[in-house]
């Protein structure tokens, strides 16, 4: 006879005390509860405060400690009284009402009266609400309970410098991914947070980030770039590209984040896209080591036809056409009045394709539509010959005074930055 061993009395522990546990506050069972609860409360609130009194204390205990999860709702401050105490009496002696408040802090991310309760509960039925749990565990509750405000912050300092994961924290202090805690810690954590931090957490960080409004992505994509993980953790910084793009591109995206901040951004892009640009072609492209030192200056890049790059900075838009091409450069304010129309036509165009709401471009940008050789700053048409790149700095040191060595452009920027 085929013996097949089944784990009963495990399985029937683990729904009991573990299923329960998670799954309790979100059950159809418990939330129908809450809100008959709340509407009764609601129907309270405009009687008189006696009627309020005689229906709260004909109550049980079993609906009693539900009140952690409608507090909020009473109005009148006699009636909160009468809550409290009534809650406070019963902490005294009933574990469940330690998790209840607890649930309800994390659920509203308001802990006040919840929080004295959960505490109450917590030390007055120690034993019972620690049976099973780890010493480490009780050691985290123990230094919790010794905060009266910034909660996120205490959690946060436990992930950021004593080692432990997000994860780990929300198993020993019990709160879950659906809780608004949780939400606003992350928040804390994402605008604080350490390169570690962003390659442990990289997942949940991209999903808040896609998920947050405008001001919230600019708190996180701030804290991001401060950390110094752009070239290291290159996922998020290219999904804050995907979202932001840079703050040339969208300002208004980026109105709240300091100068410093969005413009060492903005170096990476432009890092990523004349890297691109030049090593798709030859990983030791000689154009490539010409123009990236001035990645630090350069403020903007489109390309157009692979092989045909415009580089913008301060004073002027530069044309590099590779191939047998040469160079165009134009004063910026030329530039803007004969082809930054036409430019902007086609990068509308490109973004629909993007976003799917078109399949291809409809709308075509040649590198002829923005060849005007006549119309270039004096002596700014030039080419590819022998040793041009002596000829190429000679003109941008003579003609638009730029400094032209490497490590100068770096000191006057104050940014080491690497491509």
């Amino acid at each position: 006879m085929k013996f097949d061993y089944k784990p009963y009395f495990l399985a029937e522990w683990i729904k009991r005390e573990i299923n329960v546990e998670v799954n309790y506050f979100e059950s159809k069972e418990f939330l129908t509860v809450i809100e008959d609860l709340r509407g009764l409360i609601h129907f309270y609130n405009n009687r008189p405060q006696d009627d309020f009194s005689k229906w709260f204390n004909r109550l049980t205990k079993r609906y009693w400690i539900l009140f952690p999860f409608v507090f909020q709702e009473i109005k009148s401050d006699a009636n909160k009284r009468l809550t409290e105490e009534k809650l406070f009496s019963i902490a005294n002696d009933n574990r469940q009402l330690f998790r209840n408040a607890i649930e309800a802090c994390y659920q509203s991310n308001v802990f006040g009266v919840n929080w004295k309760i959960a505490k109450i509960a917590f030390v007055s039925n120690h034993t019972k609400v620690t049976r099973g749990w780890p010493n480490r565990k009780i050691e985290h509750w123990n230094n919790f309970f010794m905060k009266d405000k910034e909660f996120e912050k205490h959690v946060a300092n436990l992930i950021l410098y004593n080692g432990i994961s997000v994860a780990d924290a929300q198993h020993q202090l019990i709160f879950n991914d659906g809780h608004a805690f949780y939400n606003s810690l992350l928040l804390l954590l994402f605008t604080e947070g350490s390169p570690e931090l962003y390659r442990h957490e990289k997942k949940k960080f991209i999903e808040m980030f896609i998920r947050a409004d405008t001001i919230k992505q600019q708190l996180l994509a701030s804290g991001f770039i401060r950390s110094g993980s752009l070239e290291t953790n290159e996922e998020i910084s290219f999904a804050i590209y995907e979202k932001m793009k840079t703050y040339i591109r969208q300002p208004m995206k980026w109105d709240l984040i300091e100068e410093s901040v969005k413009k060492e951004f903005n170096k990476w892009v432009m890092s990523k896209n004349v890297r691109e640009f030049f090593l798709g072609l030859d990983k030791d492209h000689e154009r490539f080591k010409f123009w990236r030192k001035f990645i630090p200056t350069l403020q903007d890049v489109v390309i157009i036809e692979r092989n045909t790059m415009l580089m913008f900075f301060e004073d002027v838009v530069i044309m590099e056409i590779l191939g047998t091409g040469a160079v165009y450069v134009y004063k910026k304010e030329f530039y803007k009045k004969k082809f930054d129309h036409l430019v902007q036509r086609y990068l509308a165009e490109e973004e629909k394709v993007k976003m799917g709401n078109i399949y291809y471009h409809r709308y075509r940008l040649s590198r002829s539509m923005l060849m005007e050789k006549e119309s270039v700053v004096r002596g700014g048409w030039l080419t590819h010959s022998g040793g041009w790149q002596d000829k190429f700095d000679n003109f941008l040191k003579r003609k638009l005074n730029w400094e032209v060595k490497e490590s100068e452009i770096l000191r006057e920027n104050q940014n080491n930055f690497t491509v």
